[in-house]
């Protein structure tokens, strides 16, 4: 079981603002910093199988949610301008345990009829923490042999 992070650093727009700290708190709860790019496909999918918990700024790599196991938690960073439920849909479809934490973005020269869906964003770390711990509590709970009390019958 892995834990993995996907930040997009590479991508030319939704880019993570406060990736550094973002970046430091996974670390520190055993997170991996995971880039795709020029790795081969069936590396990418064994990735998405193996993972336990996926942090991920919302993007194509998403798509590879249909490899993860059912029950994998998932944390989509998703800018608030960019409210797509096309990979929380596939998270559904595939039983996996979901949320999104919505990202503030700065503000940004587009013409005031239409949203920057392309705006980097930034995320509340503490946000994320809570929900990382409460993902690796709900694992390690989950993990634990649990204890069946019998009481004889009278």
């Amino acid at each position: 079981s892995r834990r993995i992070f996907l930040a997009r650093i590479d991508a030319p727009k939704r880019r993570l603002m406060n990736h550094d700290a973002v970046e430091k708190l996974l670390h520190d709860f055993g997170f991996e910093h995971v880039m795709l790019d020029g790795m081969p496909f069936a590396e990418q999918a064994a990735i998405f199988r193996e993972a336990e918990i996926i942090v991920a700024v919302h993007g194509a790599t998403l798509s590879h949610l249909i490899f993860a196991q059912p029950g994998t938690r998932v944390i989509e960073l998703l800018p608030m301008n960019h409210l797509q439920p096309c990979f929380w849909t596939i998270g559904q479809i595939e039983k996996l345990d979901y949320s999104i934490i919505l990202g503030s973005e700065k503000p940004s020269i587009v013409s005031s009829w239409r949203l920057d869906v392309d705006a980097d964003l930034t995320i509340p770390v503490q946000t994320l923490k809570t929900e990382v711990e409460a993902a690796i509590a709900a694992r390690d709970h989950s993990a634990k042999p649990q204890k069946i009390a019998l009481e004889p019958a009278q």
